[in-house]
């Protein structure tokens, strides 16, 4: 009977020691469970906008994400719903919900906000690597995923995959088996009570694949776009020798092939020869987002302006993968992997149309009028100064709000039609606001 008593003592006091390990294992990392939909804050208000945490509180629970993880706080005295509060009682959010980035510093002095920035290139290997440099300038990282869409926390890099902290989904895991490195548009940079870990240099793997001749080692769909569930345009047959004029997330190749332009997988291709060499001529922007047109070679140069999705360009001379680029009275340099070739210099880069149009003179010496018909040669475009159509092509939709966000992201400077149509609230300042109403206006059907 003592021994049985024993036996229940040591099992109850095991049962005891377990419980309590693993609920300190779990209050070492409970905050990367937090979440914007958690029933602790889930329903509290983003200032007086009237949306609530579950609905558009994924920049704020990152931030208080972030906040834990360098230390500033400890998770037992602060979360998503305290920073929230304290951001809805001083002003930390605008009319429509949008978080003042350097706020929280009000609430938690030593976590500090940096700077915003924007990624160069949306590759993974290239955001994997602006990543690991700003975590090794010892900055955490709240990122936009989804095209400016939602809001994540940066956890960590190991062995090349980068590991987040989503909000929404109550997930670490890696962040590109969620979320397409093209809706990867830019980052908010803070500083914490303790530095991040070194990332180590041979972690982060490098591009496996070069723009260049390549020959297919089997039959090979040739895609609409980079995913398997993508439309087939037709069949490569193996061994042949196609160039890949863009790679995409380092496993797509953009290739021309019997005039059909699409996507390949290069994991059944081999390498052949150096990087592909752009001709001059006239080129069409295939970006649906528009490219920016540089003042120099490389994407650290400024914006000259913003070339709008199928526009055509003049390429005078090409470097590498950037062209000297003209368009609308404006030239500089344009990244070519955003361009496709439409013909030599000689084509226009618009077309027009002979109408008829009737007008009416009045003379002065007699009070008559008389009629005659006029041929006028009109270039065929659309309206420019229409409110929300940032991009120019005559629609309000989705890709509009993307070149807003982009804009906000990194500001280029750009010509009047353009501002006019940015300034969707039409309060003459063009900033988040505008991205917020342009949302709102897109969802109503305009």
């Amino acid at each position: 009977m003592v021994r049985k008593f024993n036996k229940i003592i040591a099992s109850f006091i095991a049962v005891i020691f377990m419980f309590c390990t693993s609920f300190t294992v779990f209050a070492a990392d409970g905050y990367k469970d937090w979440t914007q939909g958690d029933s602790r804050w889930g329903n509290k208000t983003l200032g007086s906008c009237g949306d609530t945490m579950a609905e558009i509180g994924c920049a704020v629970t990152s931030i208080a994400i972030l906040v834990v993880h360098s230390g500033s706080k400890s998770e037992s005295s602060f979360n998503p719903g305290t920073l929230c509060d304290y951001l809805s009682k001083n002003g930390g959010f605008d009319n429509y919900g949008n978080v003042y980035w350097g706020a929280v510093s009000g609430l938690v002095p030593n976590f500090t906000f940096e700077k915003k920035a924007s990624f160069s290139s949306n590759t993974k290997s290239s955001i994997t690597n602006e990543l690991k440099n700003y975590i090794n300038q010892g900055y955490y990282i709240v990122m936009s995923v989804k095209y400016d869409g939602h809001w994540i926390a940066i956890d960590t890099i190991k062995n090349g995959e980068v590991y987040m902290i989503d909000p929404a989904q109550n997930k670490t895991d890696k962040l590109f088996d969620y979320y397409d490195a093209a809706g990867m548009l830019q980052v908010r940079l803070y500083k914490g009570k303790n530095l991040p870990s070194k990332i180590d240099d041979t972690s982060v793997t490098t591009p496996k694949y070069l723009t260049g001749h390549y020959i297919t080692t089997d039959a090979l769909n040739l895609r609409q776009s980079y995913s398997t569930s993508s439309n087939v345009l037709l069949t490569i047959p193996k061994s042949t020798t196609v160039v890949v004029t863009r790679v995409y997330n380092n496993e797509w190749g953009q290739v021309e092939y019997k005039d059909k332009t699409g996507w390949i997988y290069l994991e059944y291709t081999k390498y052949t020869e150096s990087s592909y060499s752009y001709k001059t001529g006239n080129y069409k922007v295939n970006s649906s987002t528009g490219v920016y047109m540089r003042s120099g070679i490389g994407g650290q140069n400024s914006t000259v302006c913003l070339v709008p999705y199928n526009a055509v360009v003049n390429i005078s001379s090409v470097s590498a993968n950037w062209g000297k680029a003209a368009y609308n009275s404006k030239s500089g340099w344009i990244c070519m992997e955003y361009l496709n070739y439409s013909g030599p210099a000689s084509t226009q880069a618009t077309t027009t149309q002979k109408v008829t149009t009737t007008t009416t003179v009045k003379t002065t010496v007699k009070t008559t009028t008389t009629t005659k018909p006029v041929t006028t040669a009109v270039t065929t475009t659309t309206n420019p100064l229409k409110k929300g159509d940032v991009n120019l092509d005559g629609k309000i939709n989705k890709t509009d709000l993307i070149c807003l966000n982009r804009y906000l992201a990194k500001p280029y400077e750009t010509d009047f039609p353009t501002s006019y149509n940015m300034d969707v609230n039409n309060d003459k300042i063009i900033d988040e606001r505008d991205a917020v109403y342009l949302f709102k206006k897109i969802n109503k059907g305009n």
